[in-house]
């Protein structure tokens, strides 16, 4: 079947005819339909942008690292030669949330609960079940709790089920860029978090 050509009146989407009112909608249409494909085309170029920098970044601090004696692993803050551009470099470390780590936490959350003072540990425990929009929650301060020896039966029961999880393990990197303007650094703003 021939494909129609676009009136007032309908216009052919996807082999169907769709009604289209007024002049107006088929504009409000038309903009929806160009912001969308134009935003997915950003996304894209925004995205490669960021595994170039990140692989470009993620080799320099390594080999910084490695001069050293090191594995990178962090933060870091990188400047232009005359200071006057720099890049904020802050990596999260995130595990899967799964069922076993989600009971591994009520262990260690029952333990904290009991416990008396140890301010830090409940502060770390109030980070560990907020999962982000994929699923992962923050590792460091579950490793902290791990970390903390305790002969606690709750604590125990928790590392054991902590250690056999499978822990699906991500790095995401995040970066600021700035800029020095009449001496203060001044924050281009561009949001790479969700990608």
């Amino acid at each position: 079947m021939p494909e129609r050509k676009t009136n007032l009146k309908t216009v052919r989407l996807n082999g169907q005819d769709v009604p289209i009112i007024t002049e107006e909608r088929l504009a409000e249409h038309e903009a929806v339909e160009y912001a969308i494909k134009e935003i997915k085309n950003l996304r894209e170029t925004t995205t490669n942008f960021k595994n170039k920098i990140t692989e470009k970044f993620d080799q320099l601090l390594d080999h910084l690292a490695q001069k050293y004696g090191e594995t990178w692993r962090g933060n870091a803050g990188l400047f232009s030669l005359d200071e006057n551009q720099k890049v904020i470099v802050k990596v999260s470390y995130k595990i899967l949330f799964t069922a076993e780590i989600a009971i591994a936490l009520k262990k260690y959350d029952d333990w904290i609960k009991s416990m008396e003072g140890e301010e830090e540990l409940k502060n770390f425990s109030r980070f560990t079940s907020r999962t982000d929009s994929e699923g992962y929650v923050p590792k460091g301060p579950i490793e902290k709790i791990f970390k903390f020896n305790s002969n606690n039966p709750l604590k125990k029961e928790g590392d054991t089920i902590y250690k056999k999880a499978k822990k699906t393990e991500i790095r995401k990197p995040y970066y600021t860029f700035y800029e020095r303007i009449d001496g203060e650094y001044k924050r281009i703003e561009v949001n790479f978090s969700e990608v």
